[in-house]
Protein backbone atom coordinates (compact mmCIF):
# COMPACT_ATOMS: atom_id res chain seq x y z
CA UNK A 1 0.00 0.00 0.00
CA UNK A 2 1.72 3.06 -1.09
CA UNK A 3 2.46 5.65 1.22
CA UNK A 4 1.10 3.63 4.34
CA UNK A 5 3.59 2.23 6.92
CA UNK A 6 3.57 -1.29 7.60
CA UNK A 7 4.42 -2.38 11.58
CA UNK A 8 3.36 -5.63 13.42
CA UNK A 9 1.66 -5.75 16.55
CA UNK A 10 1.92 -8.86 19.16
CA UNK A 11 -1.54 -9.45 21.08
CA UNK A 12 -1.41 -10.62 24.52
CA UNK A 13 -2.47 -14.12 23.36
CA UNK A 14 1.16 -14.09 21.17
CA UNK A 15 -0.84 -13.78 17.66
CA UNK A 16 0.73 -11.16 15.15
CA UNK A 17 -1.45 -8.26 13.76
CA UNK A 18 0.23 -6.79 10.63
CA UNK A 19 -1.02 -3.20 9.73
CA UNK A 20 -0.81 -0.30 7.83
CA UNK A 21 -0.89 3.50 8.92
CA UNK A 22 -0.96 6.70 6.93
CA UNK A 23 -2.67 9.68 6.82
CA UNK A 24 -2.06 12.47 9.63
CA UNK A 25 -1.07 11.86 12.59
CA UNK A 26 -3.84 14.22 14.24
CA UNK A 27 -6.58 13.06 12.13
CA UNK A 28 -9.88 11.27 12.49
CA UNK A 29 -8.96 7.90 12.85
CA UNK A 30 -10.51 5.74 10.76
CA UNK A 31 -10.16 1.83 10.61
CA UNK A 32 -9.77 0.57 7.18
CA UNK A 33 -10.40 6.84 2.69
CA UNK A 34 -6.94 7.89 2.83
CA UNK A 35 -7.20 11.96 2.43
CA UNK A 36 -5.05 14.20 4.78
CA UNK A 37 -8.18 14.95 7.07
CA UNK A 38 -7.62 10.79 8.09
CA UNK A 39 -5.47 8.98 9.99
CA UNK A 40 -6.06 5.80 8.38
CA UNK A 41 -5.52 1.88 9.88
CA UNK A 42 -5.58 -1.03 7.30
CA UNK A 43 -4.41 -4.47 9.26
CA UNK A 44 -4.19 -7.97 7.48
CA UNK A 45 -6.95 -9.71 9.00
CA UNK A 46 -6.07 -12.98 10.84
CA UNK A 47 -4.50 -15.30 8.54
CA UNK A 48 -4.13 -13.27 5.83
CA UNK A 49 -1.36 -11.40 4.39
CA UNK A 50 1.44 -10.36 6.72
CA UNK A 51 -0.25 -11.16 9.85
CA UNK A 52 -0.14 -14.73 11.61
CA UNK A 53 -2.28 -17.50 10.51
CA UNK A 54 -2.89 -20.16 13.11
CA UNK A 55 -3.69 -23.47 12.89
CA UNK A 56 -6.56 -23.63 15.78
CA UNK A 57 -10.07 -22.80 14.30
CA UNK A 58 -11.08 -20.91 17.50
CA UNK A 59 -8.21 -18.62 16.66
CA UNK A 60 -10.63 -16.90 14.29
CA UNK A 61 -13.73 -16.84 16.39
CA UNK A 62 -15.57 -13.28 16.54
CA UNK A 63 -14.48 -13.56 20.66
CA UNK A 64 -11.12 -13.92 19.83
CA UNK A 65 -10.98 -11.42 17.00
CA UNK A 66 -13.28 -8.54 18.98
CA UNK A 67 -10.33 -8.58 21.70
CA UNK A 68 -7.77 -8.64 19.84
CA UNK A 69 -9.16 -5.12 17.95
CA UNK A 70 -9.41 -4.20 21.25
CA UNK A 71 -5.65 -4.29 21.75
CA UNK A 72 -5.07 -2.76 18.82
CA UNK A 73 -6.92 -0.06 19.25
CA UNK A 74 -5.33 0.89 22.70
CA UNK A 75 -1.88 -0.01 20.77
CA UNK A 76 -2.63 2.75 18.41
CA UNK A 77 -4.08 5.14 21.19
CA UNK A 78 -7.41 5.30 19.99
CA UNK A 79 -10.49 6.31 22.08
CA UNK A 80 -12.77 6.58 19.23
CA UNK A 81 -12.42 5.53 15.52
CA UNK A 82 -14.70 5.27 12.44
CA UNK A 83 -14.59 1.59 12.08
CA UNK A 84 -14.79 0.24 8.08
CA UNK A 85 -14.93 -3.70 6.90
CA UNK A 86 -16.01 -6.10 4.06
CA UNK A 87 -16.82 -9.35 3.82
CA UNK A 88 -16.20 -11.09 7.47
CA UNK A 89 -14.06 -8.01 8.55
CA UNK A 90 -17.98 -6.98 9.44
CA UNK A 91 -18.53 -9.69 11.06
CA UNK A 92 -15.57 -8.25 13.91
CA UNK A 93 -17.09 -4.88 12.78
CA UNK A 94 -20.40 -6.12 13.65
CA UNK A 95 -19.24 -7.95 17.32
CA UNK A 96 -17.07 -5.40 18.37
CA UNK A 97 -19.45 -2.55 17.85
CA UNK A 98 -22.00 -4.45 19.57
CA UNK A 99 -19.71 -5.23 22.38
CA UNK A 100 -18.00 -2.26 22.46
CA UNK A 101 -19.59 0.75 21.19
CA UNK A 102 -17.68 3.41 23.45
CA UNK A 103 -14.98 2.47 20.64
CA UNK A 104 -17.03 4.01 17.54
CA UNK A 105 -17.24 7.48 16.11
CA UNK A 106 -19.34 5.85 13.46
CA UNK A 107 -19.79 2.37 11.56
CA UNK A 108 -19.31 1.48 8.05
CA UNK A 109 -20.15 -2.03 7.03
CA UNK A 110 -19.63 -3.09 2.87
CA UNK A 111 -21.75 -5.39 1.30
CA UNK A 112 -22.72 -7.72 4.54
CA UNK A 113 -25.37 -6.16 6.80
CA UNK A 114 -24.98 -5.64 10.82
CA UNK A 115 -26.98 -8.38 12.76
CA UNK A 116 -26.23 -11.01 10.17
CA UNK A 117 -23.58 -13.31 10.23
CA UNK A 118 -21.64 -12.36 13.05
CA UNK A 119 -24.88 -14.10 14.71
CA UNK A 120 -24.27 -17.45 13.16
CA UNK A 121 -25.16 -19.57 10.43
CA UNK A 122 -28.72 -20.48 12.61
CA UNK A 123 -29.41 -16.83 12.41
CA UNK A 124 -28.35 -16.28 8.72
CA UNK A 125 -30.70 -19.05 8.37
CA UNK A 126 -33.65 -17.10 8.74
CA UNK A 127 -33.28 -14.74 6.75
CA UNK A 128 -33.04 -16.51 3.16
CA UNK A 129 -35.21 -15.63 0.66
CA UNK A 130 -37.55 -18.79 1.02
CA UNK A 131 -39.43 -17.72 -2.21
CA UNK A 132 -36.06 -17.99 -4.07
CA UNK A 133 -34.76 -21.13 -2.27
CA UNK A 134 -37.75 -23.20 -0.90
CA UNK A 135 -36.78 -24.93 1.94
CA UNK A 136 -37.64 -28.25 1.40
CA UNK A 137 -35.18 -28.16 -1.67
CA UNK A 138 -32.64 -25.06 -0.59
CA UNK A 139 -32.14 -25.91 3.35
CA UNK A 140 -28.79 -23.30 3.69
CA UNK A 141 -30.26 -21.08 0.76
CA UNK A 142 -27.48 -18.95 -0.57
CA UNK A 143 -25.39 -20.06 2.73
CA UNK A 144 -25.10 -23.95 1.68
CA UNK A 145 -21.67 -23.19 0.75
CA UNK A 146 -20.87 -22.00 4.54
CA UNK A 147 -22.89 -25.32 5.70
CA UNK A 148 -20.45 -27.34 3.34
CA UNK A 149 -17.58 -25.65 4.86
CA UNK A 150 -18.70 -27.17 8.62
CA UNK A 151 -18.83 -30.94 7.06
CA UNK A 152 -15.92 -30.81 4.51
CA UNK A 153 -13.49 -28.30 4.94
CA UNK A 154 -10.48 -30.46 5.04
CA UNK A 155 -11.86 -31.47 1.48
CA UNK A 156 -12.29 -27.74 0.42
CA UNK A 157 -8.81 -27.17 1.44
CA UNK A 158 -7.24 -29.60 -0.58
CA UNK A 159 -8.99 -28.46 -3.48
CA UNK A 160 -8.31 -24.78 -3.44
CA UNK A 161 -4.98 -25.20 -2.31
CA UNK A 162 -4.44 -27.42 -5.42
CA UNK A 163 -6.02 -24.88 -7.86
CA UNK A 164 -5.42 -21.65 -6.15
CA UNK A 165 -4.05 -19.69 -9.27
CA UNK A 166 -6.73 -20.48 -11.29
CA UNK A 167 -9.64 -20.06 -8.34
CA UNK A 168 -8.28 -16.53 -7.38
CA UNK A 169 -9.39 -15.07 -10.56
CA UNK A 170 -12.65 -16.57 -10.34
CA UNK A 171 -13.23 -15.07 -6.74
CA UNK A 172 -13.19 -11.75 -8.13
CA UNK A 173 -15.33 -11.67 -11.31
CA UNK A 174 -17.14 -8.25 -11.62
CA UNK A 175 -21.10 -8.45 -11.53
CA UNK A 176 -23.41 -9.38 -14.89
CA UNK A 177 -26.93 -7.65 -14.18
CA UNK A 178 -28.37 -10.26 -16.04
CA UNK A 179 -27.90 -12.90 -12.92
CA UNK A 180 -29.32 -10.56 -9.79
CA UNK A 181 -32.35 -11.86 -8.31
CA UNK A 182 -30.97 -15.28 -9.74
CA UNK A 183 -29.93 -18.70 -7.34
CA UNK A 184 -26.77 -18.24 -5.94
CA UNK A 185 -23.89 -20.87 -7.16
CA UNK A 186 -23.31 -20.83 -3.51
CA UNK A 187 -26.66 -22.48 -2.67
CA UNK A 188 -25.39 -26.15 -4.18
CA UNK A 189 -21.87 -26.23 -2.60
CA UNK A 190 -23.15 -29.72 -0.98
CA UNK A 191 -25.10 -31.26 -3.94
CA UNK A 192 -22.23 -30.43 -6.13
CA UNK A 193 -19.10 -31.61 -3.97
CA UNK A 194 -17.78 -28.12 -3.04
CA UNK A 195 -17.60 -24.50 -4.85
CA UNK A 196 -17.47 -23.77 -8.49
CA UNK A 197 -17.17 -27.34 -10.01
CA UNK A 198 -17.33 -29.28 -7.14
CA UNK A 199 -16.03 -32.49 -7.52
CA UNK A 200 -13.56 -31.82 -10.86
CA UNK A 201 -11.60 -28.06 -10.30
CA UNK A 202 -9.86 -29.56 -13.15
CA UNK A 203 -12.66 -28.34 -15.59
CA UNK A 204 -12.19 -24.39 -13.83
CA UNK A 205 -12.01 -21.70 -16.39
CA UNK A 206 -9.05 -19.43 -16.81
CA UNK A 207 -10.37 -16.48 -16.30
CA UNK A 208 -8.49 -13.31 -17.73
CA UNK A 209 -8.06 -10.19 -15.10
CA UNK A 210 -10.28 -7.74 -17.34
CA UNK A 211 -13.19 -9.55 -16.39
CA UNK A 212 -12.70 -8.72 -12.60
CA UNK A 213 -12.40 -6.51 -10.62
CA UNK A 214 -8.38 -6.84 -9.15
CA UNK A 215 -5.11 -6.25 -11.18
CA UNK A 216 -1.85 -7.70 -11.36
CA UNK A 217 -0.93 -6.34 -8.55
CA UNK A 218 -3.53 -7.71 -6.21
CA UNK A 219 -3.47 -10.75 -7.82
CA UNK A 220 0.38 -11.24 -6.89
CA UNK A 221 -0.39 -10.03 -3.39
CA UNK A 222 -3.34 -12.42 -2.89
CA UNK A 223 -1.43 -15.43 -4.72
CA UNK A 224 1.18 -15.01 -2.22
CA UNK A 225 -0.76 -14.38 1.01
CA UNK A 226 -2.86 -17.73 -0.35
CA UNK A 227 0.32 -19.62 -0.65
CA UNK A 228 1.92 -18.54 2.33
CA UNK A 229 -0.70 -19.23 4.61
CA UNK A 230 -2.24 -21.82 2.73
CA UNK A 231 -6.57 -21.75 2.59
CA UNK A 232 -7.14 -23.05 6.56
CA UNK A 233 -6.91 -19.49 7.62
CA UNK A 234 -10.21 -18.13 5.23
CA UNK A 235 -11.72 -21.70 5.56
CA UNK A 236 -11.66 -21.25 9.69
CA UNK A 237 -13.65 -17.47 9.59
CA UNK A 238 -16.37 -20.06 8.77
CA UNK A 239 -15.94 -22.67 10.71
CA UNK A 240 -16.89 -20.73 14.15
CA UNK A 241 -20.79 -20.18 13.94
CA UNK A 242 -21.35 -22.97 16.56
CA UNK A 243 -19.90 -20.18 19.06
CA UNK A 244 -21.13 -16.91 17.59
CA UNK A 245 -24.96 -17.27 19.43
CA UNK A 246 -23.26 -17.58 22.92
CA UNK A 247 -20.92 -14.69 22.44
CA UNK A 248 -23.67 -12.64 21.22
CA UNK A 249 -25.35 -12.91 24.52
CA UNK A 250 -22.69 -10.92 26.05
CA UNK A 251 -23.74 -7.45 24.11
CA UNK A 252 -23.88 -4.18 25.17
CA UNK A 253 -27.41 -2.57 25.01
CA UNK A 254 -28.81 -5.44 23.31
CA UNK A 255 -26.53 -4.43 20.03
CA UNK A 256 -28.52 -1.37 19.38
CA UNK A 257 -26.56 1.05 17.78
CA UNK A 258 -26.51 4.79 18.98
CA UNK A 259 -23.91 6.26 16.69
CA UNK A 260 -24.37 6.83 12.94
CA UNK A 261 -24.01 3.43 10.68
CA UNK A 262 -24.08 3.61 6.96
CA UNK A 263 -24.27 0.07 5.11
CA UNK A 264 -23.54 0.10 1.18
CA UNK A 265 -24.85 -2.72 -0.24
CA UNK A 266 -23.74 -4.57 -3.41
CA UNK A 267 -26.77 -5.08 -5.31
CA UNK A 268 -25.32 -8.21 -7.25
CA UNK A 269 -23.62 -10.06 -4.26
CA UNK A 270 -26.22 -12.80 -5.10
CA UNK A 271 -25.58 -14.28 -0.80
CA UNK A 272 -25.46 -10.84 1.17
CA UNK A 273 -27.55 -9.02 -0.63
CA UNK A 274 -30.99 -7.31 0.43
CA UNK A 275 -31.59 -6.34 -2.76
CA UNK A 276 -31.99 -10.33 -3.31
CA UNK A 277 -32.47 -11.36 0.08
CA UNK A 278 -34.77 -8.33 1.88
CA UNK A 279 -34.50 -10.32 5.33
CA UNK A 280 -30.73 -9.50 4.99
CA UNK A 281 -31.23 -5.95 5.81
CA UNK A 282 -34.16 -5.93 8.40
CA UNK A 283 -32.13 -6.24 11.66
CA UNK A 284 -29.49 -3.29 10.93
CA UNK A 285 -32.31 -1.03 10.42
CA UNK A 286 -33.94 -2.38 13.59
CA UNK A 287 -30.90 -2.20 15.41
CA UNK A 288 -29.19 1.21 14.28
CA UNK A 289 -30.58 4.37 15.24
CA UNK A 290 -29.07 7.03 13.01
CA UNK A 291 -28.81 4.85 9.75
CA UNK A 292 -27.99 5.24 5.66
CA UNK A 293 -28.24 2.51 3.33
CA UNK A 294 -27.00 3.03 0.29
CA UNK A 295 -26.98 0.32 -2.97
CA UNK A 296 -23.67 0.22 -5.35
CA UNK A 297 -24.03 -1.51 -8.71
CA UNK A 298 -21.68 -4.68 -7.93
CA UNK A 299 -20.44 -7.35 -7.10
CA UNK A 300 -19.45 -8.44 -3.44
CA UNK A 301 -15.76 -6.40 -3.98
CA UNK A 302 -17.47 -3.05 -4.07
CA UNK A 303 -14.50 -1.58 -3.03
CA UNK A 304 -12.15 -3.02 -5.97
CA UNK A 305 -15.21 -3.06 -8.42
CA UNK A 306 -16.25 0.62 -8.06
CA UNK A 307 -13.21 2.09 -5.69
CA UNK A 308 -14.01 5.91 -6.96
CA UNK A 309 -18.09 5.63 -6.21
CA UNK A 310 -17.64 4.13 -2.92
CA UNK A 311 -14.46 6.59 -2.18
CA UNK A 312 -17.07 9.28 -2.57
CA UNK A 313 -19.89 8.02 -1.27
CA UNK A 314 -17.84 7.43 2.22
CA UNK A 315 -16.73 11.12 2.27
CA UNK A 316 -19.89 13.02 1.62
CA UNK A 317 -21.50 11.19 4.76
CA UNK A 318 -18.78 11.76 7.22
CA UNK A 319 -18.96 14.92 5.89
CA UNK A 320 -21.98 15.32 6.59
CA UNK A 321 -21.68 13.54 9.75
CA UNK A 322 -18.41 15.35 11.52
Amino acid sequence: MENFKSTKFTHQNGEITNYYEGGSPDGTPIHFSSTGKYRVMAPDMRGYGDSSAPTNKRSYSLEVLVQEAVELAAHLNIQKAVWVAHDWGCGVNGALAAHYPELYLSFVNLAVPYRTLERGLNHAKTLINCDLYPEDEYEWGQFDYMRYYELHAEEHIKIFEAHTDRIMPLLYVKADPSKHSQRSIMSTAQRDGGLLFGRHPEKLPQIPLAMTSIDEHHLANLLRSHKKNGWFPPTAWYLNHDVKEEYSKSEKNRGVLEFPVIFLDAKYDSVCSPSVSPKMGEPQKEACKDFTYVTVDSAHWLQLEKPDEVNQILEKWLNEKF
